[in-house]
């Protein structure tokens, strides 16, 4: 028995496909004076900002910094977890992110883009067996409970989303 595709299956099919397709944004140019140097510093502040506070900020070593910034598990879109180590773990773990950016005059690639991120653990205190057993359990509170922040690697997505829009605002494109 042949199944045959309906035809707005196959329209949905070609529109995701075109509609999804990467389009690809202009790299920054090799910075050519003082005046193209600070526009890309001021237009690189201007973009982090809307999402991150600035920590510190020098134009002249042309590093950027953010302070830490506390948000949900993927600031891209909605991701799961499925590397094996997250199988039983919960998707939905408190995580922390900072920027480091620096820009250059002599390189190739002016601007040099870094998001860290850090995942909360929460380490309970072991459980003392104790001598009654029952269907009443006793309430967990928050006490003894130690927290730490593991880093977690580089958040990719996120970096070339705010590269791509520090591109965009400077080149125009």
């Amino acid at each position: 028995m042949k199944k045959a595709i309906s035809l707005p299956a196959v329209l949905l099919l070609i529109a995701c496909t075109v509609g999804c397709a990467t389009q690809k944004t202009a790299a920054i140019p090799p910075l050519q004076s003082a005046a193209d140097y600070n526009r890309l510093y001021s237009t690189s502040v201007n973009v982090i900002s809307q999402r991150f506070e600035i920590a510190k900020a020098e134009r002249d070593s042309g590093k950027i910094e953010t302070g830490w910034l506390l948000g949900p598990f993927s600031m891209t879109g909605p991701k799961l977890n499925t590397t094996p180590d997250h199988f039983n773990d919960d998707s939905l773990k408190t995580y922390r992110r900072r920027v480091s950016v620096t820009i250059s005059s002599t390189d190739e690639q002016p601007l040099s883009l870094t998001v860290y991120r850090e995942r909360l653990i929460r380490n309970h205190p072991p459980v003392q067996p104790g001598g009654k057993f029952g269907v009443r359990r006793p309430v967990e509170t928050v006490e003894g409970v130690r927290t730490r922040w593991l880093p977690d690697g580089e958040d990719k997505p996120l970096a070339a989303v705010i590269t791509r829009e520090i591109t965009k605002k400077y080149t125009g494109k």
